[in-house]
């Protein structure tokens, strides 16, 4: 995969941040090649394969800088996440933690309660540094399904799954909403802590074994 063309029409030698997320979800990758897209997924954002006068890209491609020995990430908060879903999928989720931590970590620090439109690598020179963007707010889903293990598995959200996956943590806790009212749980080493509301069943998944809880608790 690839974006954009050189100037003799041939296509650039970098893929984007994205594609290669997405070839990861797809599972559209051939195997040798799998090992170097999760090491160019998994590396820090906010550098853009390009110098400070164009996008990514560019129309034509001719202003990308690459150098094939160290794959430079372009990033945002919206492709940020597919990273991170991507490197779940895949079964690294320790290093998909510590990618959110590493990217999204920052952006929580600064506390202005906003999304950023690109990581802010150029600070005022980037011509698009908008910190209150919408799109990249996926995370926080990502952060539910993935890191806390909760996920919706009925028409309705009737029954919510609950797989408790360390990723690295020593615990982690989540609320999850549903149409009859929010599903809480927490877990710490072994210890499992739940609430959940009349007309939901939680569908704890672990270790193999599945055990269904029915509300309220």
């Amino acid at each position: 995969m690839s974006q954009g063309t050189r100037g003799d029409g041939g296509l650039s030698d970098f893929c984007s941040q994205v594609d290669n997320a997405l070839a990861l979800l797809l599972d559209i990758l051939p195997a040798e090649q799998r090992g170097a897209v999760v090491r160019f997924c998994a590396g820090p954002s906010g550098t853009w394969p390009t110098n400070r006068s164009s996008w990514q890209g560019d129309p034509l491609g001719q202003r990308v800088r690459h150098d094939p020995r160290r794959p430079v990430v372009a990033g945002s908060p919206f492709a940020s996440d597919l990273c991170a879903q991507a490197l779940f999928h895949i079964g690294r989720s320790t290093e998909a933690v510590q990618y959110l931590r590493y990217n999204f970590g920052a952006l929580v620090d600064e506390g202005d309660g906003g999304m950023w439109e690109s990581w802010p690598v150029f600070g005022s020179e980037l011509a698009a540094n908008c910190r209150s963007q919408g799109f990249g707010a996926a995370v926080a889903a990502t952060l539910i399904q993935n890191v806390v293990g909760l996920r919706c598995s009925a028409p309705g959200g009737t029954v919510v799954e609950w797989q408790p996956s360390s990723c690295g943590l020593e615990w982690a806790e989540g609320r999850l909403e549903t149409v009859r009212g929010p599903v809480t749980v927490r877990w710490e080493d072994k210890k499992r802590r739940y609430s959940l509301p009349a007309g939901i069943t939680l569908r704890l998944i672990e270790a193999g074994a599945t055990r269904e809880i029915s509300g309220p608790v």
